[in-house]
């Protein structure tokens, strides 16, 4: 009896060693899964902004819009610019003059942008306003993050206006995307705000619970933990880095 106790006590001592280094091993490939993933929603980014980028450059040089924006009638670039919008792909374009007065928004083509409408605070509007084409990731009001490609609409060398146009991010298009092609659960902050989420919560709606945790983004890569998820998700975060080059969230 002792030595089958002996016996029993050391197979179950082996099968403990066994299903620790599984369980590591296990981790540890979920670990660079996770990686991988955020890997591959970064790649999805660049491709979305360098498309916005070329789009934008592309569009501020067609003779249609040219003309549109020397005539300066709503009605002429109504015409152009809502069929541009829609062959593209695109969530929005916006039109505005050498000032960053918005003249028009093909994706609300029937609202008129009242007087003092200007966005020339917007880093993609005030480079195109400089004559340099640029993208990157802005916040807004409205729509809390996007991806905002500007290009400068001129005539014979005289500057006529911006163009703005790119994806945006907070309504979860880029996140369902990403978890599509990966298969892993995304989620995107503006500063503690959780954005746009592949995780549905108990309202059914994509999760908004916030990052509290966390002092600024650029600490994103020192967090393990997402609080809306739990500890059933293993979780990896990257700071998100805005138009002018600094951290105005992240990515979990």
């Amino acid at each position: 009896m002792a030595a089958g106790g002996v016996f029993l006590l050391s197979i179950l001592v082996l099968s403990a060693s066994v299903l620790l280094s599984v369980n590591a091993q296990v981790r540890s490939q979920l670990q660079e899964n996770v990686r991988h993933n955020l890997e591959g929603f970064y790649s999805l980014l660049r491709i979305y902004e360098q498309e916005s980028l070329a789009r934008a450059q592309r569009f501020a040089e067609r003779d249609a819009l040219i003309e549109a924006m020397r005539s300066g009638k709503v009605e002429e670039l109504k015409r152009v610019a809502v069929p541009m919008l829609q062959e593209s792909g695109m969530d929005y374009l916006v039109l505005t003059d050498a000032k960053g007065n918005a003249l028009f928004r093909a994706h609300l083509p029937d609202e008129i942008p009242a007087a003092g409408d200007n966005i020339a605070n917007q880093t993609n509007i005030s480079r195109a306003l400089q004559g340099e084409s640029s993208v990157g990731i802005e916040e807004g009001r409205t729509v809390r993050l996007s991806i905002r490609a500007g290009a400068p609409i001129r005539s014979n060398g005289t500057l006529l206006g911006a163009l703005s146009t790119g994806y945006v991010v907070s309504n979860n298009k880029l996140v369902n995307a990403a978890k599509q092609i990966t298969g892993g659960d995304f989620s995107v902050f503006l500063g503690e705000e959780r954005v746009a989420s592949t995780v549905t919560g108990s309202d059914g709606k994509p999760l908004s619970v916030p990052m509290t945790a966390v002092s600024s983004p650029a600490d994103a890569a020192a967090l393990n933990t997402d609080p809306g998820l739990g500890s059933s998700y293993l979780a990896a975060f990257r700071p998100l880095v805005g138009a002018k080059g600094t951290p105005i969230g992240m990515v979990s």
